[in-house]
């Protein structure tokens, strides 16, 4: 339900992003999740979780497409969405104030059962974004794992591809 917050490395300032195809597994013990794009722009994410958690620790990657293969482009550490307003990475904090413009997904923590988590019409607005990225072909891949009792489950992951065109 968390796996967005990475998709912030995919923004070029003056160009347009456009979503290409998003895919999605999702433990359906821990929540169930629908999501959709719009336009080749807008993601929505609507998840209502089904088991309870301390936090939620996002693994991500960035890949550029290179002569047909997509290659290792970024991969920051993994980030603790509890604690995300707490980060010092300027660009993590960045992602955290454009997220909470969009839903509630870093707002609520620890994350209960039978609570709702949404992202509405999240958009990167790419203006706004503190680095460019180079036009291009790009996948991102995110997992996301919950954390209770101190023992790590994953319970999500996602792919997203996007290109950017000047």
């Amino acid at each position: 339900m968390k796996v967005f917050v990475l998709l912030f490395f995919i923004a070029a300032a003056n160009a347009k992003l456009l979503i290409e195809k998003w895919e999605m597994q999702v433990d359906s013990t821990y929540s169930d999740v629908k999501y959709s794009v719009k336009d080749q722009t807008y993601m929505t994410i609507d998840a209502h979780t089904l088991k309870a958690a301390d936090d939620v620790v996002i693994e991500a990657a960035v890949y550029s497409k290179v002569d047909g293969v997509f290659n290792p482009f970024v991969k920051p550490e993994p980030i603790h969405v509890c604690k995300i307003h707490e980060h010092e990475d300027p660009l993590i904090k960045f992602i955290h104030d454009e997220i909470i413009k969009f839903g509630n997904i870093t707002k609520a923590c620890p994350v209960h059962a039978n609570h709702y988590y949404y992202l509405h019409d999240f958009r990167v607005l790419e203006q706004d974004f503190p680095m460019p990225l180079p036009a291009g072909e790009f996948r991102v891949d995110v997992n996301a794992s919950y954390i209770e009792g101190g023992n790590m489950r994953h319970v999500a992951s996602s792919e997203t591809y996007f290109k950017i065109v000047p």
